[in-house]
């Protein structure tokens, strides 16, 4: 879902089966290795999968019609230091 800022709601649908996968994977040239875990995962439980997730604060940008995501922040964020909500 676009709000005129980017994308503020987005969705996917994950592979079902290891075939699926390993094919997606040739195609943009990722290394089997790397995966290993989720080959064998999809090997042994292939179930199809999806999920969405909502950018809070491109949705509060959008919301009060301001133009720097900097303020909106919910969690600020500092170089070096982890915040922990």
């Amino acid at each position: 879902m676009l709000f005129g800022i980017g994308e503020v709601v987005g969705a996917g649908e994950r592979h079902k089966d290891v075939n699926h996968v390993k094919h997606a994977m040739e195609k943009l040239n990722v290394k089997e290795e790397q995966y290993k875990w989720y080959l064998h995962m999809k090997n042994h439980h292939p179930i199809k999968t999806s999920g969405f997730g909502m950018g809070v604060e491109r949705f509060i940008l959008w919301l009060i019609k301001h133009s720097d995501i900097r303020d909106c922040q919910v969690i600020p964020r500092f170089n070096g230091i982890q915040m922990t909500p």
